[in-house]
This record gives structure tokens, C-alpha cells and sequence, in this order.
């Protein structure tokens, strides 16, 4: 598992519910460790605002996503899949994948660095 990085693994047009529908009552900073629920399946990923922003309740983001295990999500995902961002049950976010930047490489690189030396 990796921690924080500066590269990514896609790219999603995000948009996060408002108060209302359900989300958050707060902002969410550049760098929010949400779960990235897709296929059923949840993934602790990092999002970073593509403007470095607050992400209020309502608002819409270009962002990019990078994952802590890309190698168990990396043959899952494709451009034009929908998914949600959430804090444990509770989905605060919907998006969809725009673009597909580094996900292969981080999880080949995933998988050489979990290697016993």
C-alpha cells in the first residue's frame, strides 16, 4: 500500500451532493481520502481538486484521483464509468472517469515494491 503521492491514476469529473441530497456539511480539501465505491467494491483513494480548492456540498470538480492498492482496481475501471465517493455507507460525491493518466504503471509499480527482497 503507498501513501500519498503526486501522480495519478485518473481523471473524474466530480460532483459532490449538497446538505440536502444527503452530503456532506462541510467542505473537503484538496487531498480528501474518501472510498471510491465502484462494481461494489470500495478503494481508499486520494482526490485532489484539479484547482487546489475547497470542494463545497453542490459543487463540481475536475479531479484527480489516485488509489493506495491500483493494483486490485486497475482492470476494473475504464473511461465513462460511474462511481460514487464515500464516507462509510453514506455516498458524498458522484463522478465519472474522464480519462485514465497512470493507473497501470502505479499498479505495476504497486506490485514491484510489495516484492520480498
Amino acid at each position: 500500500m503507498r501513501g500519498l503521492h503526486d501522480w495519478s491514476d485518473i481523471e473524474a469529473e466530480l460532483r459532490f451532493l449538497s446538505t440536502e441530497e444527503g452530503g456532506r456539511n462541510g467542505y473537503a480539501d484538496s487531498g480528501y481520502q474518501p472510498q471510491f465505491y465502484h462494481q461494489g467494491q470500495d478503494w481508499i483513494s486520494v482526490v485532489v481538486s484539479a484547482e487546489h480548492v475547497r470542494m463545497y456540498p453542490g459543487s463540481e470538480h475536475k479531479v484527480s484521483i489516485s488509489f493506495l492498492s491500483p493494483h486490485l482496481i486497475v482492470d476494473c475501471l475504464a473511461v465513462g464509468d460511474e462511481f460514487a465517493l464515500r464516507e462509510g455507507n453514506k455516498v458524498v460525491a458522484r463522478g465519472i472517469v474522464l480519462k485514465i493518466v497512470d493507473l497501470k504503471q502505479s499498479a505495476e509499480r504497486e506490485i514491484v515494491n510489495s516484492q520480498p527482497i
